[in-house]
């Protein structure tokens, strides 16, 4: 945002200066432009609409901000815990984390392991190959093996269409693939963007 209202900001100290601003060691006023100058300064500043075909101002900002709310932000992580859903009472010990997903109430949470899991019940995703899936009472749990030896299971909440959980899995398992082979130093993201 702040590189957004950069020019805006030079701009305006280009206006406090042609406008002949205070002089704070004098204490006395500097000329100013001829009111021509000044039509034209203030012209030359004034926001324009863009061209044809390119939208407007608005039509940027929304685009900007659908951009922006398309990541998950780490609200609570980065702790061990024991248990793990989608495989019945157990005291499984996982990394864990919760994930603020926009336009959801629910949070996206989320497991990493190193146990050895059965899985029973659990029906492999037709959308993507190495993913397990289990409907759960919360969501749809769904899992994969990463790449060394950690499984990644991902509590979607059930209000999600189908592309989006697959979107969000897919970033799950692109961020965290080559994650630390050494429990100590795991680490969730802050920010999946997805």
């Amino acid at each position: 945002m702040i590189c957004k209202t950069l020019p805006y900001s030079v701009s305006l100290l280009a206006l406090l200066t042609l406008l002949g601003a205070c002089d704070p060691g004098s204490g006395q006023n500097r000329a100013g432009p001829e009111p021509a100058e000044l039509d034209t300064v203030i012209s030359a500043l004034t926001p324009k609409p863009r061209e044809s075909g390119q939208g407007d101002f608005a039509e940027a900002s929304a685009a900007e901000t659908a951009a922006e709310e398309r990541r998950l932000v780490l609200e609570r992580g980065n702790y061990w815990t024991a248990g793990i859903p989608g495989f019945g009472e157990n005291a499984l010990k996982a990394f864990a984390g919760e994930y603020r997903l926009p336009g959801s109430g629910n949070p996206v949470r989320i497991w990493l392991t190193r146990e050895f899991l059965y899985y029973e019940g659990w029906t492999g995703r037709d959308s993507m190959d190495g993913v397990r899936q289990k409907t759960e009472t919360e969501g749809i749990a769904a899992a994969a093996v990463l790449d060394n030896s950690w499984t990644v299971i991902v509590l979607l909440p059930g209000d999600l269409p189908a592309e989006e959980e697959d979107r969000l899995l897919a970033a799950f398992r692109a961020r965290l693939t080559g994650i630390s082979s050494s429990p100590q130093n795991v680490s969730l993201p802050a920010l999946i963007p997805f």
